[in-house]
């Protein structure tokens, strides 16, 4: 099955020619988070029992992922070690995976606990990988070579979501506490209370202007947090409902999927203004967002089976 292009154009100060290009899953099945390599090759993305990669002709791999206990398989997490190695967790197994692209073999640790429900993990700066562990409200260290260090424990409730690494910290959303969190390497939390009640934070990414960006699902809202001054700016999405979830940077600035009206929205760093481009294909539920290597957006799609590139 080939990838189908579709090419549109956008309105502002200049028209420009946006492309979507979305490329069928081999197995047919729906991808969730996606990220990219650091050999500046591939794109990587999670499935069901399998993970894949494409690279930037459109040429797609899956590698069968060892199966832990009997239970359904639900991959989470996507996040390249400084060695270069693949991390991924199954939440139903309570197993964190490293695939080693080179070789194509995958290396299996289990969960220290408290390990109920995973949503997103991260690569830090000081070399280990910080797993969101949202069911039990808390954060797990890992070094790479599976050796667990004491677990950071949020207060009940917390639900912590879509991590992302940078000014010396890592940066995540508490999805049922209406805040944004940084997480110390030395273990310390700061929380920030966001200023639209039940907003719902769904996902972070760190931006060059010194700002984390943000999603409100619920608020219909994008946000800014400066990760010196800690000061909070939000943005209304300007189609109503759009339960904003992935976000990533992007040659336009930043991207974010707009999943409920099927809209991929885009803001200059330098604007308030936020542009929103209609995915080609009816229905498709765009998901999570990485920036690939040809500078293009890759986002995963919740109601079909493709991997998708917005350029």
């Amino acid at each position: 099955m080939k990838p189908t292009t579709f090419i549109i154009l956008l309105l502002s100060l200049c028209a420009a020619a946006q492309t979507f290009t979305h490329y069928p899953i081999p197995s047919r099945t729906i991808a969730g988070n996606v990220c990219t390599s650091p050999d500046g090759l591939y794109v990587y993305f999670m499935l069901n029992t399998t993970i894949a990669r494409i690279d930037m002709a459109g040429r797609t791999a899956e590698f069968r992922v060892p199966a832990v206990g009997n239970n359904a398989m639900s991959l989470v997490g996507c996040s390249f070690s400084p060695a270069g190695t693949l991390f991924f967790a199954d939440q139903n197994s309570y197993t964190v995976y490293a695939f080693e692209p080179a070789l194509r073999t995958f290396r299996k640790f289990t969960m220290a606990v408290p390990h109920s429900e995973m949503a997103g993990l991260v690569f830090h700066s000081d070399g280990l990988l910080y797993i969101m562990v949202s069911g039990s409200s808390a954060i797990q260290r890992m070094a790479p070579d599976g050796t667990f260090l004491p677990p950071v424990l949020l207060a009940p409730g917390r639900y912590p979501h879509g991590p992302s690494s940078c000014a010396g910290n890592v940066w995540f959303a508490e999805n049922a506490a209406n805040r944004l969190a940084l997480l110390t390497p030395t273990g310390i939390v700061q929380e920030f209370l966001l200023p639209t009640s039940n907003s719902r934070p769904f996902s972070t990414v760190c931006a060059p202007d010194g700002g984390v960006y943000f999603t409100l699902n619920t608020a219909n809202k994008i946000g800014r947090i400066d990760t010196s001054t800690y000061s909070i700016v939000t943005w209304s999405i300007p189609t109503p409902n759009s339960k904003p979830k992935g976000i990533s940077l992007s040659k336009y600035g930043i991207c974010f999927a707009e999943s409920n009206v099927n809209k991929i929205g885009c803001k200059s760093l330098l604007s308030n203004a936020i542009t929103e481009t209609n995915v080609s294909v009816a229905g498709a539920a765009p998901n999570k967002l990485v920036s690939g290597p040809d500078g293009a957006v890759w986002f995963s799609e919740s109601n079909v089976s493709y991997l998708a590139r917005f350029r």
